[in-house]
């Protein structure tokens, strides 16, 4: 796993694995300690140590670290969950029944909200759903009138406006979708005859977007798209593992 130093705190999933860990940058080779309740400090010699600060249901890939690093979003088998990795406590925020549950979450850039996935079992679709970090105020933005049988991982735009997602719309082609944080409403942004995407990512300025595209034989591509749809590049095509 390739963790990146940055002022505080990362936090990464590791697949593979049922544990999260915490980067953060120190001076090399120095060491922060031993085993406790969480798990293990390691110090790479580039000076990012590694700290698992959490194990079972919150170590979800489908996690989401707040802003600030103090909270993680994750989906507990209860539903969408928060926990606090200052204090070490979870807190459920949607509840999961039998035939609906949430999956993937992301947080705001101010942190204050969180998107994520919610799957009706019963009737096989797929709607992106809006909740405050302190549970209140859920909402659902899309799928509440139309119908989706496919939701990727949302991605929000820097300034906390739009939220990226690949979505299938119900008899229509795959596309790339802007949802407004607001309303909820849609802006296609690129349709695909076949084949999604799976991981959707914005650069720091909010101008493009990186999308990874996977065909119908499940090769993946590596693309970049402007926020206006108008400009796109291939950037890694024919590799079974190019994923963002």
């Amino acid at each position: 796993m390739n963790c990146l130093p940055m002022s505080r705190q990362i936090l990464a999933a590791a697949v593979g694995i049922a544990s999260l860990v915490a980067c953060t940058t120190n001076a090399p080779g120095r060491t922060n300690g031993t085993l406790d309740s969480t798990g293990a400090e390691l110090v790479s010699q580039s000076g990012v140590t590694t700290r698992r600060v959490s194990a079972g249901p919150a170590a979800d890939v489908m996690s989401s670290p707040s802003p600030d690093g103090r909270l993680l979003s994750y989906i507990a088998n209860d539903g969408l969950a928060v926990r606090d990795l200052v204090s070490g406590t979870n807190r459920t925020l949607a509840t999961s029944t039998e035939r609906s549950y949430a999956f993937y979450s992301a947080f705001a850039p101010d942190g204050r909200r969180i998107a994520y996935g919610w799957y009706n079992d019963s009737t096989k679709t797929y709607e992106l759903r809006l909740i405050d970090s302190d549970g209140a105020h859920p909402r659902v933005l899309l799928g509440s009138t139309d119908t989706y049988t496919y939701l990727a991982r949302p991605s929000w735009s820097p300034d906390g406006r739009e939220i990226a997602i690949g979505i299938s719309p119900q008899d229509r082609p795959g596309e790339i979708a802007l949802i407004s944080a607001e309303t909820g409403a849609r802006r296609p942004l690129k349709t695909f005859k076949s084949g999604g995407v799976e991981i959707l990512s914005w650069s720091p300025d909010g101008r493009f977007l990186a999308y990874d595209f996977a065909d119908s034989l499940r090769m993946h591509q590596i693309h970049t798209i402007s926020a206006d749809g108008r400009r796109e590049s291939l950037v890694l095509s024919g590799q079974a593992s190019a994923i963002l």
